[in-house]
């Protein structure tokens, strides 16, 4: 009987020994799994975020070689009329490109230099109208020629107006969501050509003998008026002597004349 007990218990403590081993093993090959995934995880480069492309960025210019490139494809197909692959042909054009001199060359480099400066100069003024964006409050435009009115309507703020005052025979064209999405306005007056009016009232103040106070000022002296206008430093209406001004000339001189000699 004896016998019997303690061979069930050998038995017994085998199994449990196996079933201990079956675990400790699976256990094992878990945290091996576990290691190798986070390893795989650590090593996957992050996922770079797309951005959007601004189709209104200028776009920069290609290199010499690629103006040279134009020009010897046109020669290089009618010579090989059969050969139309893009890789041969640039192939070619780029064993060429290595055998010529620089007087051969600087043709080209002057064209990429001129296509640069032009790039400079567009990338400046995109710079210059990206920062301005959604800052002024109105503009008035006056130029009197067709023109892209986009440039002008993405500088307003919310609620801004673009006010037209040159008058141009050509429909007004726009994008129609950069007026909608910021609730800008666009329009007109034709004040500006209205002379009847104006001459009218400037003849009545002549045969009265009315003047205006007024502080005319030469055109070199326009930013101190400007800064003085901004310190409220300002006692009469700046007028602007426009024939008489001279860079060298001191002006900011206050006269009393007829309003008649100012509004011209």
């Amino acid at each position: 009987m004896s016998l019997r007990v303690a061979s069930t218990e050998k038995m017994v403590l085998r199994v449990r020994s196996m079933e201990k081993t079956k675990r400790v093993v699976m256990e094992s090959r878990v945290r091996e799994k576990e290691k190798e995934s986070s390893a795989k995880k650590a090593k996957a480069k992050p996922k770079k975020k797309s951005q959007r492309i601004d189709s209104k960025k200028p776009k920069k210019p290609p290199t010499a070689f690629f103006y040279f490139l134009e020009d010897f494809r046109k020669e290089f197909q009618e010579q090989n009329p059969d050969i139309k692959s893009m890789r041969d042909i640039g192939k070619a054009c780029g064993e060429k490109w290595k055998t010529m001199i620089y007087e051969e060359k600087v043709q080209y480099y002057d064209i990429a230099t001129e296509k640069r400066a032009e790039f400079d100069r567009a990338i400046a003024d995109y710079i210059k109208r990206k920062e301005a964006a959604d800052s002024l409050d109105y503009i008035i435009d006056t130029v009197p020629v067709f023109h892209p009115r986009e440039p002008y309507l993405s500088l307003l703020k919310h609620d801004g107006k673009l006010i037209l005052m040159g008058a141009i025979n050509t429909p007004l064209q726009f994008v129609s969501p950069m007026v909608m999405l910021g609730r800008k306005t666009i329009t007109g007056s034709f004040i500006g050509s209205m002379k009847k009016e104006p001459e009218e009232m400037l003849e009545f103040w002549r045969e009265k003998g009315l003047k205006s106070m007024i502080e005319m000022v030469k055109m070199d002296y326009v930013n101190t008026a400007l800064q003085r206008l901004e310190k409220n430093d300002v006692r009469y209406r700046f007028v602007i002597d426009v024939a008489g001004s001279k860079l060298d000339h001191e002006s900011g001189e206050d006269e009393e004349i007829d309003d008649s000699d100012a509004y011209e």
